[in-house]
């Protein structure tokens, strides 16, 4: 097939993704469209000054056009979560950092992709929604707790690969698209940080409010950013119902420093009363006894965390509040619920991220809190200073603490687990 018609099927496949991905469509829309035989199939890429779209004219041609969708959309995902500009450390395994990236693009893709695409749904070890880091994170400890990364011999890593059942983990990655164009965003790092943005931010602000409110929340999040916007301005009005998990982080252990335990005066039958002593059991003697801290536990149910993320979090408050008065509030960029630890089963959201409604002091005085344990991802805006309460991050495995101030837990962390 001649290149002009190639290119004139690819034109057509963006157009059509305009109706169901306008937010891609109009990324698409910007870039140049090279053929390239040096490639077997498809590769973003940059040059002057623009994202390139390079491709194989033999692959593009044997594509039907719902599966051409697919892989631009594939492409976009890329672009969209940055995966050009990680530079692999000395340690990294290759082909997992590759299936966590391949896993992570396709799985927003709801439509057909040609044979080779790799699949979440073919991963029965690996939860839904997950970010790539926190997919590579437990790639890497599924195949390689206990085995050296440099010397780690191929048959070793199917063994392991069997035992833990995720399938082929070669280091020759079959990808839709052709991973080494990404070095041209590479070696224009520093131009990449006022161009690219500048491309979504033209491709989000032509786009309707109506269209812009269809877009997945972790698109529009970064679409959002990539405007100079906060992120999350706009609270959720959503309901994902949790399912069951199993907590474990030491709570106990871990907020003991934290947090003493307040005595309190209180009536005790177990000691007889100094005045009348023979009315043991009768009437109560008084002492002071310890009582147990009321922990507020604030849940960012943004867009941004996941059913899974939520789950997890649920789990934890559980074991909290074995030792603890626990107070839940969920909150995205306004707080939604306030309620005394119960087992959770739905959280209220879903919208954008704002940190500090469950920081501010009039809260806290409210809900007598002696100690809040915030459970986020920490992308979101923070209160410049401590409340006048200790405050701990309890951060998703790839979380960033948004503030200076306070302690950190990570949810997965190995340092943490018992």
């Amino acid at each position: 097939m001649k290149s002009a018609l190639l290119t004139g099927k690819i034109q057509l496949a963006i157009d059509r993704l305009g109706s169901s991905h306008p937010l891609h469509s109009g990324i698409l829309a910007q870039c140049r469209l090279d053929v390239d035989r040096s490639i077997q199939t498809t590769g973003i890429g940059w040059a002057d000054g623009r994202p390139r779209l390079a491709y194989g004219p033999k692959f593009v041609a044997q594509l039907t056009l719902a599966e051409l969708e697919g892989v631009l959309q594939h492409l976009v995902n890329h672009l969209l979560l940055g995966h050009m500009f990680h530079v692999p450390a000395p340690t990294e395994i290759r082909w997992a950092r590759t299936l966590a990236e391949e896993l992570t693009a396709n799985e927003p893709i709801d439509g057909p992709l040609p044979g080779s695409a790799l699949r979440v749904e073919d991963y029965p070890r690996l939860p839904r929604q997950e970010s790539t880091a926190a997919r590579y994170k437990r790639l890497f400890k599924l195949n390689l707790k206990t085995v050296g990364v440099q010397d780690t011999p191929l048959a070793a890593l199917r063994a392991r690969s069997a035992k833990w059942r995720v399938p082929n983990p070669s280091p020759d990655i079959t990808t839709l698209d052709d991973h080494r164009t990404w070095e041209e965003f590479r070696a224009r790092a520093a131009e990449q940080e006022w161009r690219l943005p500048s491309h979504i931010a033209c491709a989000w602000e032509a786009l309707t409010k109506q269209q812009q409110d269809k877009e997945s929340v972790q698109f529009r999040e970064i679409a959002r950013m990539a405007c100079g916007l906060e992120p999350g301005e706009d609270p959720g009005s959503e309901t994902s119902r949790l399912a069951k998990d199993t907590g474990h982080l030491p709570w106990q252990m871990l907020l003991r420093r934290r947090v003493g335990r307040q005595l309190e005066r209180r009536p005790k039958f177990s000691r007889p009363p100094r005045r009348f002593p023979e009315l043991a059991g009768l009437v109560p003697s008084w002492g002071r006894s310890g009582a147990k801290p009321t922990i507020l536990a604030a849940i960012d149910t943004s867009g941004s965390l996941t059913n899974e993320m939520l789950s997890e979090i649920s789990a934890e408050l559980a074991m909290m509040a074995q030792s603890f008065h626990v107070t839940v509030a969920e909150c995205d960029t306004r707080i939604h619920a306030v309620y005394p630890y119960r087992p959770i089963t739905e959280v209220h959201g879903r919208g954008g991220t704002d940190l500090r409604p469950p920081l501010e002091w009039e809260f806290l005085r409210r809900n007598k809190a002696d100690l809040v344990v915030y459970f986020t991802d920490g992308i979101g805006p923070a209160p410049d200073k401590s409340p006048r309460i200790p405050v701990i991050w309890c951060l998703t495995e790839a979380g960033v603490k948004p503030a200076a101030w306070g302690a950190e837990i990570k949810l997965q962390g190995a340092e943490t687990r018992p």
